[in-house]
């Protein structure tokens, strides 16, 4: 047989071609979807910094402000050019109309689904000719009309399979990305940070060899000298410097950049960000954060409550999985280079990962393995210093139930409880522990009204019944579980804060019209109240740090009108600047703005206190 008796293009456009593409273990529709998304926060970042998401009925939609020109749609669809990235991602940028496109299309589309692209003033539909038209031009058809101009791109493919991964994909991505504004359906997720990230190359992370293979792609594919000295940190008036200069050597024009440009330095999304946005998709409260600076790149990691492990992890805002990105661990006295999945299995996590590496370094990519692999020792020090901080109470000591001596009393003094227990399908121990639970749950309840298990967690800690800590919160989470399961307390007794259903607003057919126009006059007809702090010279507004505490300071506020606002531990820079407006009102109105704070008495409390005075 001939070396390849196929075109080269081919390896973009047959399935079977694409699909060796395709890492182990990830479906064809979550590629499509990372590179679509990763296009559109690209353009995001360079703009707005926001992104707009539907998926609907099988068919993925995503928007961003920013155009693709007709001649980048024919890079995408003439297979007569290949656009490789090996070398060619931009510093922080995840990928570039082309390579990354070529691929996502070709998996998206059939014979009877079409691509449409709107972008521009001019609307794309992208058919299927023939997979193995032997004519690159042949492989896809693209017919273009005209139609409303604006400054947007939307990108509209078919999704026929694993709608709820692509779901939970997109929520991953959304995480991942703090710094950019998604809009996901009905949802909308708020910038959590201000940052702002460079889309320039830095050469300082290239070496002759990496540059010189990068700079013949790029010109190959047909841009010019200027074009790629511009992709890197040059100082702008040091560009026609360069070209003037008329270089031959590639070492030379590597050399001559190395020396004007400008470092970088990777993006750094910080603790507050990625737990506003953690908190906001996933409900759990960060336990612990800790960033690393690896050589040209920042590793941001963090450790959150839950009940089971996930990771969320990215490469440069990139949403990859677990199983695709490796480090060096030990285990059993070896040494060895695997899986960060493999590498939390081995450490036991039981609780929700947020992962995430910003690097300058180009050739972070294993094209064998289609892995990424961060080569540093460091890592797996600090995950593993995290573990034995968090997770070794639980696994080594038994002893988070204070209150286990005084339960083994009263099943000694009271052999009923044993039998009781028994009906319950819970061990002694446990059965007196959710006695106490109920009753303490029940009285809350007829106080409070429904309440969260975060509150019923922070009552029994106060009581002395169990430690503080994150393992006893795991452990009290299970009992919880198995005590409503089982019946012995009530669902109704709590309420879950961190998700919610929206039900369609909607009325009988059957209900009589006068009865309905006169329930409505009266909700419309319902006397304000007076302003109490109208004319007093201060203006007030209460912070909790915990949503626990909300339904324990809302009849008060409502009663005081007060301002009620659960800051939840660190608090956005959003939500800050939305404080500080409101503060600069008050205070041009002549008053003296007053923040009541209320939470945790320790040095978590008092440090998140004292970074909203900072702020």
């Amino acid at each position: 047989m001939k070396k390849m008796d196929y075109p080269a293009f081919w390896h973009y456009t047959t399935l079977d071609a694409l699909n060796r593409l395709i890492p182990q273990g990830i479906s064809p529709e979550i590629v499509i979807t990372k590179e679509l998304l990763d296009n559109a926060c690209d353009a995001a970042e360079k703009y707005d910094g926001t992104v707009s998401i539907s998926f609907e009925s099988k068919r993925l939609k995503i928007s961003n402000n920013g155009t693709i020109t007709t001649t980048e749609i024919k890079k995408v669809t003439d297979f007569s050019r290949l656009i490789s990235e090996k070398y060619s991602k931009k510093a922080y940028i995840r990928g570039q109309i082309g390579h990354g496109l070529k691929i996502a299309f070709m998996l998206a589309i059939t014979e009877k689904d079409n691509i449409y692209i709107n972008s521009g003033g001019y609307h794309h539909s992208i058919s299927l000719i023939d997979r193995q038209s032997k004519d690159p031009r042949q492989v896809l058809k693209t017919d273009s009309s005209k139609c409303q101009p604006d400054n947007k791109t939307t990108i509209d493919v078919p999704i026929r399979n694993n709608g709820d991964k692509i779901k939970e994909y997109i929520y991953k991505y959304i995480t991942l990305n703090p710094h950019i504004e998604f809009k996901f359906n009905s949802n909308i997720y708020y910038r959590a940070t201000d940052l702002k990230k460079s889309d320039r190359a830095d050469i300082f992370s290239y070496s002759e060899k990496t540059f010189k293979e990068f700079m013949k792609s790029y010109l190959a594919a047909g841009f010019s000298l200027k074009d790629f000295i511009e992709i890197f940190n040059v100082k702008k008036n040091k560009i026609q410097t360069i070209l003037r200069a008329n270089l031959k050597s590639v070492q030379k024009i590597f050399w001559v950049i190395y020396k004007f440009s400008k470092k970088l330095s990777p993006p750094v999304l910080g603790r507050e960000a990625i737990a506003e946005r953690m908190e906001e998709i996933w409900g759990g409260e960060i336990i612990d954060y800790k960033k690393l600076s690896l050589g040209n790149g920042v590793l941001e990691f963090a450790l959150f409550g839950g009940d089971d492990y996930f990771a969320v992890c990215g490469i440069n805002g990139s949403c990859l999985s677990d199983r695709l990105i490796s480090i060096p661990y030990k285990s059993h006295g070896q040494d060895l280079l695997g899986p960060l999945v493999n590498v939390a299995a081995d450490l036991k996590f039981t609780k929700p990962l947020f992962f995430s590496f910003y690097s300058t370094t180009p050739e972070l990519q294993d094209s064998n393995k289609q892995t990424v692999v961060i080569n540093n020792e460091r890592v797996y020090k600090a995950l593993k210093k995290l573990y034995k901080k968090h997770f070794d109470d639980r696994l080594s000591s038994k002893d988070w139930l204070l209150k286990k001596r005084s339960y083994k009393s009263m099943i000694s003094d009271d052999p009923e409880l044993a039998s009781d227990a028994h009906d319950y399908n819970v061990n002694s121990v446990t059965y007196c522990f959710l006695l106490d639970c109920k009753e303490i749950s029940e009285a809350m309840f007829e106080k409070y009204g429904p309440i969260t298990l975060r509150q019923l967690y922070y009552q029994l800690v106060t009581k002395n019944i169990i430690k503080n800590s994150a393992s006893s919160y795991s452990n009290f989470i299970n009992h919880m579980v198995s005590g409503r399961e089982n019946g012995l307390i009530e669902y109704e007794l709590f309420e879950d804060r961190s998700r919610y259903t929206v039900f369609p607003q909607v009325v009988s057919a059957e209900i009589d019209p006068g009865y309905y126009a006169r329930e409505r006059l009266k909700e419309s007809l319902a006397m304000p109240e007076i302003d109490l702090w109208e004319k007093q010279p201060y203006y007030v507004e209460l912070w909790i740090e915990k949503d626990a505490l909300f339904s324990l300071f809302e009849p008060i506020a409502k009663e005081k009108q007060i301002p009620l606002f659960p800051s939840r531990g660190y608090t956005s820079l959003t939500k800050i600047q939305e404080a500080r407006n409101r503060f600069i009102e008050k205070i041009n109105m002549g008053k003296k703005v007053i923040i009541l704070c209320a939470g945790d008495l320790d040095p978590s409390g008092w440090d998140i206190y004292q970074n909203i005075c900072n702020k």
